[in-house]
């Protein structure tokens, strides 16, 4: 059975997740319209505190875990 994997993505302000598990399109999409407000708004200084995480998920050990 061949493994698939694939990226999920968690974006953070100031160490606090506002969106997690986005597939990367979602984050693309996301994280463009969050600087975009953020520059509307004139907020600069706080898409410095802006950060995401991107993690490799394995499906296979997701359908084969138990909670």
């Amino acid at each position: 059975m061949m493994n698939e994997y694939s990226k999920i993505f968690h974006i953070y302000v100031k160490n606090k997740c506002i969106y997690h598990s986005l597939n990367e399109s979602e984050f693309k999409k996301t994280w463009e319209m969050i600087h975009n407000y953020l520059s509307l708004v004139d907020c600069e200084n706080q898409k410095q505190e802006l950060s995401y995480e991107e993690l490799i998920i394995s499906k296979e050990i997701i359908l084969n875990s138990s909670y």
